[in-house]
């Protein structure tokens, strides 16, 4: 397994709930195994943007997602999280192009507290 993170300086201080990351990073190791490499490769990348909207990538070298994919127990959890805290400022995506990546997009700071 090989994995690498590129956390932009500006996103460092930023908070964000426990646990948000972990689930995704498990499914990563879980279905990102790459037959031809033979290797599990995972990259996360988060940024903000001027606006205060982050952006957070995670990205396996398996194959790409299906269009009828079901979600389990912790992606379930990872979208409550989201909601709870984001409401309507958030999004999930697992995009195919043009890299396959679980995208989380949150605008804006949390509108209620947590302790992260």
């Amino acid at each position: 397994m090989s994995y690498n993170f590129g956390i932009s300086h500006d996103v460092q201080s930023e908070q964000i709930p426990k646990f948000l990351l972990q689930p995704l990073i498990e499914n990563a190791i879980k279905y990102g195994y790459n037959d031809i490499d033979g290797i599990i490769k995972i990259n996360i990348k988060a940024t903000i943007t001027e606006d205060n909207t982050i952006k957070i990538f995670v990205y396996d070298s398996g194959k790409p997602y299906e269009d009828d994919m079901a979600t389990g127990n912790g992606i379930s959890k990872v979208k409550i999280i989201l909601k709870c805290l984001y409401l309507d400022r958030h999004t999930i995506s697992f995009v195919n192009e043009p890299e396959e990546c679980v995208e989380i997009i949150i605008a804006g700071k949390s509108q209620r507290n947590y302790k992260s």
